[in-house]
């Protein structure tokens, strides 16, 4: 436990220069050092334990680093308890980068309340997710076909319309 506690604090402590290196390291194409500082946060977060305040000050940090190898991780954290609305912030900010994890977990996803998570999440991504809903809607799982529909309803795109009468005219969906 006493170790545990030792890289949370130092992490906590030394967050903000670690973003900053992994700015500079990001704007200067330095894709080997970006992963290299990312990769420890994977097993890091993976320990029981971690404050609530810890999850969600590394939650932000990935999610503002913008690289998609974070967000199968991000992604797990949608079961933990009291940080979805940080969970949801940080996997938002990849926009339609975060839509492919999204839909495939949603079509795994047995549990009422996760998928309504992910739905959430991807109503807030918003207009920048319609194309890939759009790529949904011949899904073979009529579930998922319905979830997309729903979506596509929340955020409200009226490009998507015409898409969507040729669909309510086919009479095997």
């Amino acid at each position: 436990a006493v170790e545990k506690e030792a890289v949370e604090d130092m992490i906590m402590r030394n967050l903000e220069p670690i973003a900053n290196l992994y700015r500079v390291c990001r704007d200067n194409d330095q894709k080997k050092l970006t992963d290299m500082i990312l990769e420890p946060f994977n097993r890091i977060l993976g320990r029981a334990g971690l404050s609530a305040q810890f999850k969600k000050n590394t939650l932000k940090f990935l999610g503002e680093t913008g690289n998609p190898v974070v967000i199968p991780t991000l992604f797990s954290f949608l079961w933990e308890t009291g940080i979805y609305t940080d969970v949801r912030a940080a996997i938002i900010m990849f926009g339609k980068n975060a839509v492919p994890e999204a839909l495939q977990t949603l079509k795994e996803a047995e549990d009422y309340s996760f998928r309504m998570k992910l739905v959430d999440i991807i109503k807030n991504i918003g207009a920048e997710a319609v194309e890939i809903l759009l790529e949904n809607l011949n899904a073979p799982e009529w579930f998922l076909r319905r979830n997309v529909l729903a979506i596509l309803g929340d955020i409200g795109e009226k490009s998507v319309l015409p898409r969507l009468a040729v669909m309510a005219s086919d009479s095997d969906d």
